[in-house]
């Protein structure tokens, strides 16, 4: 399996969401507010779950900079944004090494969907999955730039 498709599985898997689903607050929540989406990822990593043990990056200036374990030597880099529905969207390259020069993939574009039920509560869904999850506290972002060490040296070992 070449690096591509391997780091392609892994950000797949990556998007399914926590193992918990609950109702669905779609016919009677709202879409969350741009703003709020926003300050609940700015200077944070979404971690994630499964066999990737890494997360994504989303930095205050609206970059984006990604890592998995499974594939310790690359990372994915590119920008983030909320649109005007509630949806943040990142679009993210991978690069990694490639006999002696960097490899790079095509940038792509995922977007994970929030709303709010009428309790208050922050939900979100993932492309491709009809169901919508519940951010608990142990399911947000964390604080801080958690892979900034791994994605230096994936940078580092891709030449970049």
């Amino acid at each position: 399996m070449t690096a591509f498709r391997f780091l392609a599985l892994c950000s797949a898997l990556a998007l399914i969401g926590p193992p918990a689903v609950s109702e669905v607050p779609a016919a009677s929540g709202k879409r969350a507010d741009p703003q709020k989406v926003a300050r609940l990822y700015a200077g944070k990593t979404d971690l994630w779950g499964g066999d990737c043990g890494g997360g994504i990056y989303f930095s205050p200036d609206m970059q984006a900079r990604a890592w998995c374990a499974a594939s310790s030597t690359a990372f994915g880099a590119g920008r983030w944004s909320v649109d005007s529905q509630g949806r943040l969207c990142h679009t993210l390259r991978w690069y990694w090494p490639d006999e002696g020069t960097p490899g790079a993939g095509k940038a792509e574009r995922s977007c994970v969907e929030h709303a709010v039920d009428g309790r208050g509560r922050i939900w979100r869904r993932w492309p491709g999955d009809p169901e919508w999850w519940r951010m608990t506290n142990t399911q947000r972002p964390v604080s801080g730039y958690k892979f900034s060490r791994q994605v230096s040296a994936a940078r580092a070992a891709a030449g970049l």
